[in-house]
C-alpha cells in the first residue's frame, strides 16, 4: 500500500489531472472520486495512458500478468517447488486464515460451502493470522 499511496501521490503532485477510471456513473455523480486516495488502484500500473471511453488521461491498474509474473519469479527465487500462482497464495491465506477461525467460505468468496469443503483437510486448533504473524 505503501508504493501505491506514493504513485498517487506523485499523481496528485505532478499530474493534478490524471485519476483513476470508476465504474458505471460514479464520476459523474462524484467529480473528485478518481483523484481520491480511497479509488486509488492497490496495484497501479507504471504510466498514465488515455481512456479510450473518456478521452482523460487515467492511471489503470496493474495488469494481471504482471502480478501473476512477480509471483512466480518470487516463488523461484526463494525456492518453492510446484507451481505458484496468485490463486495458489489465495488459497493458502483462506487456509490459514480458517485455522483462526475466520469464515473460509466468505474469504474465498464461493457461494456453496461444498466449493470450499476441499480446504477444511488442513484446519487445526487455532492459528494466528497470515498478516499478523508478518508484523511480529
Amino acid at each position: 500500500m505503501d508504493h501505491a499511496r506514493s504513485k498517487w501521490s506523485y499523481d496528485r503532485l505532478n499530474s493534478p489531472g490524471v485519476g483513476v477510471t470508476l465504474p458505471n456513473r460514479v464520476a459523474v455523480k462524484y467529480p473528485t472520486a478518481p483523484f481520491m486516495w480511497q479509488w486509488f488502484w492497490l496495484f497501479p500500473s507504471e504510466n498514465h495512458c488515455t481512456d479510450p471511453r473518456s478521452g482523460n488521461r487515467v492511471r489503470y491498474h496493474m495488469l494481471s500478468e504482471c502480478i501473476q509474473r512477480a509471483v512466480h519469479k518470487a516463488a523461484r527465487k526463494i525456492g518453492l517447488g510446484g507451481v505458484i500462482t496468485p490463486h495458489v497464495l489465495r488459497h493458502a491465506y483462506a487456509t490459514h486464515s480458517r485455522e483462526s477461525l475466520d469464515s473460509l467460505r466468505t474469504l474465498l468468496g464461493h457461494s456453496s460451502i461444498e466449493t470450499t469443503a476441499g480446504y477444511l483437510h488442513s484446519v487445526v486448533d487455532k492459528a494466528s493470522n497470515p498478516l499478523d504473524d508478518l508484523l511480529k
